[in-house]
């Protein structure tokens, strides 16, 4: 933000004074010739509307370089090797006991198997 207000002030707001002053006309989308516009007229008129452009380009390709993740992250796990790998490792760590008592490791295990499973309640008498 402090980099883009000391860029605008002294480059962008001085090159359009110089370069808009020699119009005789008013310069898109203002209203009244760039000679005659104050500091604040010609940061109201060019450099806000820039700054917002920027923001929203900045934005629009951000979530377009983002979209693969998204996308493979909602895809399903057991449509690929990842869900085969996801379940062979939690087995090896439930055999190797780093999940503590058996209750633990039935939790882990259907956690990983069946996220379904593990948001489900517990049937009676079985915790």
């Amino acid at each position: 933000m402090l980099a883009g207000g000391i860029f605008s002030w002294l480059v962008l707001m001085p090159a359009i004074y110089f370069f808009g002053s020699h119009l005789s006309g008013p310069l898109y989308p203002g209203t009244v010739p760039v000679k005659d516009m104050l500091p604040s007229d010609l940061w109201r008129t060019y450099v806000r509307p820039m700054g917002a452009g920027a923001v929203a380009a900045a934005g629009l390709i951000t979530l377009v370089r983002t979209l693969p993740t998204i996308f493979s992250a909602a895809e399903p796990q057991g449509r690929e090797e990842g869900g085969a790998q996801a379940r062979a490792s939690a087995e090896l760590l439930l055999h190797r006991g780093l999940g503590g008592s058996a209750a633990d490791r039935r939790n882990v295990r259907t956690s990983v198997m069946s996220p379904a499973a593990a948001t489900a309640p517990a049937p009676i008498g079985r915790t």
